[in-house]
């Protein structure tokens, strides 16, 4: 985060609403930890929800081929959905060590 960011009123609206991490000084170190845990939840919902499109993914790619159709664009959104499921699970991954540190 930035320092312009964290000092604007939108990083503060975020904060209120949840959509920011709770600053390290200014909550309580069980907070952040209930924080970081909620977070982590989150991660495993949306791990399992790509993991559920990558499998109807992974099939409509074996059902084109097996039509003989282009799976070129079938294959492009499994690659991107791939790269989805990394991203998540490095900040997931992330979100573990630094619960793991407070």
């Amino acid at each position: 985060m930035t320092e312009r960011w964290a000092s604007s009123a939108m990083a503060t609206k975020a904060s209120l609403i949840g959509l920011a991490p709770p600053g390290r000084g200014s909550l309580r170190r069980a907070t952040r930890r209930d924080w970081l845990r909620r977070e982590i939840a989150k991660a495993d919902a949306q791990l399992k929800s790509i993991e559920d499109h990558l499998g109807a993914q992974q099939a409509r790619v074996a059902e084109l081929e097996r039509a003989g159709a282009d799976t070129k664009d079938a294959r492009d959104f499994l690659a991107i959905l791939k790269d989805c499921q990394r991203t998540h699970e490095t900040h997931r991954l992330h979100l573990v060590r630094e619960l793991a540190a407070t």
